[in-house]
């Protein structure tokens, strides 16, 4: 249970082994939550030019371009996802020695590991979320409302958009964890 793996970090690891990786946690969230928002607008807003509102794929654009913006930044970030993932599992502590390590037993390749199952991941999650979200959000809330009501229904939408894009793609997580670990 949880309480086990609470006791064992810090039996281990101590206070510290809780925030095991995150220096390279920040350098893998930062940049891909800035490259993926950036993205996502200009896509949307692309697509929307692009498309226009009588295509029947209108109403989609805030899922394809967040699935087209999502796969960008995790295509770049994976590197250092991957150095992180392995640093929190505890099998190594030195960013360099990783690097050093991957590259001389797999080449290019092996700073890779887990692209696939992190796409099935995160392209579905965010489609599901982003479209869902959007969607939620513009039937229940009228453009330009401000006021508690509003942020209340946007944090609902957000929960239940979340909730079931995590159900749907959680066992690409379990791929994409033990893939890179082993």
């Amino acid at each position: 249970g949880i309480l086990d793996t609470v006791r064992n970090i810090y039996r281990s690891r101590g206070l510290r082994g809780f925030w095991a990786g995150l220096p390279m946690g920040l350098m893998q969230s930062v940049p891909s939550t800035a490259l993926f928002m950036l993205a996502y607008e200009e896509t949307k807003k692309g697509l929307s030019g692009f498309l226009g509102k009588e295509s029947p794929l209108y109403p989609f654009i805030p899922g394809i371009g967040a699935s087209m913006a999502r796969t960008a930044s995790v295509t770049l970030i994976t590197p250092i996802e991957l150095v992180r993932t392995i640093q929190a599992s505890g099998v190594a502590k030195s960013s360099t020695f990783l690097l050093q390590n991957l590259y001389r037993q797999r080449g290019i390749a092996g700073f890779y590991l887990g692209l696939r199952p992190t796409l099935f991941r995160d392209v579905p999650y965010t489609f599901i979320y982003w479209q869902s979200y959007q969607m939620m959000k513009d039937q229940v809330l009228p453009e330009g409302v401000q006021s508690l009501g509003s942020m209340a229904s946007v944090f609902v939408a957000g929960s239940i958009s979340a909730t079931a894009a995590a159900i749907f793609t959680h066992p690409f997580d379990v791929l994409k964890t033990i893939q890179q670990v082993n």
